[in-house]
């Protein structure tokens, strides 16, 4: 996010008799901050801190060719303010900083219940790579000229009860020397009906940047965010939406090559609508596993043996909603004349459930996750299980000597083995078949180096 700050008038709603000059800024993570010549609600007391402003209205000052990043609209909605420093001095004047978590720009004030939309527009970083095939520049007749005339056709499918839309946009730049053309694709999505804005960015914003992460093989960064509000008419001014994301680094995911990601727009496009749809369904059939493994694509451990044992643990959570419980005398913990309970908590410990997940997922994706681990063997599955949870107990032993010691960058290269099984599951329930998921993943330069470079020198599976 492009830094900005801008000055204006602010007042809580009821009270716009006692509005106060303040300047917002909004820093490169999105965190935004008021600071106000003036305070906004009741007198604060001597001591402490706590006043939580749920609604803080404003209008600001747009001097001409100055904070060209401020979102356009000339009034502001901030949302879930609270104070974090107060002055008050002898001469009777006091200031006031408060930390917003939403700004709402636009060309009306978005008061408490008024937060219903019908339509929205997201981009996000990777989006542009993702949807490399949908451009409309043009080589021209010469070879420096270049054109961008009529729109490409924007992919439109029934998404959600509404239509979703991807399309692309252009801006031209120029200089004495310099002519630049930068285009950018975008979603647009068309709600059922009128939709309150929390509902949007759980139930829409949020899958969609999920599915990029995943699709792209790299974190995806919320670039922007519009809402239009009512019924959309020539005219009407969206409501951009500005404050703190997930992941706020737009570099991660830009840029990116067909071989760097798991698949691409063009990959999926014949079967897009059925691909969005399951990957709705997928992200609430399994909230856990789905919130656990983004969470560590947005903020990764700083450990690997803590990675890995998330990863397991994302599987574990996956395995035990898609697949049924194992029969008696077919699984689970073998140990005869156990209560009941005390196996269903055995069962559900971590290494437990982690390594039924790794054995029973390995078998099943084996045709395309066996070339990550096997060897000349024929019992890979259950092999590849045991050495991850063999390092997995070191990780919470750490026994000097023991079985499945980990050396080196053992850590770093089973919690890929593992990602990619965990890949491999997510694109089969997303309707691609076998040869799809290795044609794909025979594409992927981090699949093809584990396969042929790292799996054959890993020390404790050969």
């Amino acid at each position: 996010m492009t830094p900005f700050e801008c000055q204006g008038y602010w007042w809580v709603p009821g009270q716009e008799d006692a509005e106060c000059p303040g300047t917002l800024r909004c820093d490169d993570s999105g965190e935004l901050r008021l600071s106000l010549l003036g305070a906004l609600g009741p007198t604060v007391p001597a001591l402490g801190l706590d006043h939580d402003l749920p609604l803080v209205f404003g209008t600001i000052v747009r001097p001409g060719g100055v904070n060209s990043a401020v979102p356009s609209g000339e009034l502001v909605t901030l949302r879930d303010c609270f104070e974090t420093k107060y002055s008050f001095g002898s001469t009777g004047k006091a200031t006031q900083e408060l930390f917003a978590h939403r700004a709402l720009f636009g060309g009306r004030l978005v008061a408490a219940g008024e937060d219903a939309f019908t339509s929205v527009t997201i981009g996000y970083s990777g989006l542009g790579a993702w949807a490399d095939d949908l451009t409309s520049l043009r080589d021209g007749p010469t070879r420096f000229s270049l054109s961008w005339d009529n729109p490409s056709s924007p992919t439109r499918v029934p998404f959600r009860g509404g239509e979703l839309t991807l399309g692309v946009g252009c801006t031209i730049s120029r200089s004495t020397r310099e002519r630049r053309l930068t285009e950018t694709v975008g979603v647009s999505v068309r709600l059922a009906g009128p939709t309150p804005e929390a509902d949007i960015e759980r139930d829409l914003v949020s899958p969609i940047q999920n599915f990029l992460t995943f699709a792209t093989d790299h974190p995806n960064a919320l670039t922007k965010l519009q809402f239009v509000p009512g019924v959309e008419a020539a005219g009407t001014q969206p409501i951009t939406v500005v404050g703190p994301q997930t992941f706020d680094d737009e570099e991660a995911a830009e840029g990116l090559l067909r071989p760097r990601m798991i698949f691409t727009l063009s990959d999926a496009r014949p079967r897009l609508q059925e691909v969005l749809r399951r990957w709705a369904d997928l992200s609430k059939s399994h909230p856990a596993a789905i919130d656990m493994y983004f969470a560590l694509q947005y903020r990764p451990p700083g450990y690997s043996d803590l990675r890995l044992q998330l990863l397991v643990q994302v599987l574990a959570l996956y395995h035990a909603r898609a697949a049924p419980p194992p029969a008696p005398g077919t699984g689970g913990v073998a140990v005869p004349g156990l209560p009941d309970g005390v196996r269903a908590l055995l069962e559900s410990h971590p290494l437990v459930s982690g390594e039924r997940a790794l054995l029973d997922l390995g078998r099943r994706h084996w045709e395309v996750f066996g070339p990550l681990v096997r060897g000349d063997g024929a019992e890979g599955p259950e092999r590849f299980a045991q050495v991850v949870t063999d390092i997995l107990r070191y990780t919470l032993t750490r026994r000097e000597g023991e079985s499945g010691q980990p050396s080196g960058t053992d850590y770093y290269w089973r919690g890929e083995q593992v990602a990619f099984l965990w890949k491999i599951c997510l694109l089969h329930e997303l309707g691609f078949s076998t040869s799809d998921q290795r044609a794909l993943l025979d594409r992927n330069a981090k699949y093809r180096h584990l396969r042929d470079q790292v799996r054959p020198g890993l020390s404790t599976f050969k």
